[in-house]
């Protein structure tokens, strides 16, 4: 004779532990989601922060190059207020100055006023040297010369053009740094 066990368990989930398992799985996707969604706005915040920092340094770059190569630092400098004026004279190329100028760029769908910085050979057309993604908050020069070498200190606040004033968005600097003039 067979004897049959039939087991009183039924195949399946019961109601509780489907119950768990929704919870537990909720749980994963929200701190997947949550991950995820924190690591793109602080990809954005990084993007923001290097157009500053790209913008910045291009801007010094240029304005050390320029200050080192000139003869004189022209009487139409403006010091200590914002936005300043460096006018470089030569003897052998034409006065260059830096300056800034206000506009409006598109990002994306917005008009957004911002301040650049733009330099200027002579009577040549003025070349912007920050980005449209960049506004100038402040330009300030000092001037730092000495009995015999002329000096200029330059502090550029950059700030990320933000239309939508998000907080992802936010990246400014502050650069500082000094030029003396080459005397020949």
């Amino acid at each position: 004779m067979k004897v049959c066990f039939v087991s009183s368990k039924r195949a399946g989930f019961t109601l509780l532990e489907f119950v768990i398992y929704i919870g537990m799985t909720t749980m994963v996707l929200v701190s997947l989601l949550s991950f995820t969604w924190s690591i793109l706005h602080n990809r954005a915040k990084q993007a923001a922060l290097m157009e500053v920092n790209n913008s910045g340094n291009f801007a010094l770059e240029q304005m050390l190059y320029y200050t080192r190569r000139a003869s004189t630092i022209g009487s139409d400098t403006i010091y200590g207020t914002d936005p300043g004026k460096l006018v470089l004279t030569s003897n052998t190329n034409p006065t260059v100055t830096i300056d800034t100028y206000q506009t409006s760029v598109a990002l994306g769908e917005t008009i957004v006023p911002i301040t650049k910085l733009r330099l200027q050979h002579g009577s040549a057309t003025p070349i912007d040297i920050t980005s449209d993604r960049v506004h100038v908050a402040s330009f300030i020069l000092a001037n730092l010369t000495s009995d015999t070498l002329p000096t200029v200190q330059i502090t550029l606040h950059l700030e990320a053009a933000n239309p939508s004033n998000s907080v992802f968005y936010e990246a400014e600097k502050t650069f500082v740094t000094s030029a003396t003039l080459r005397i020949q």
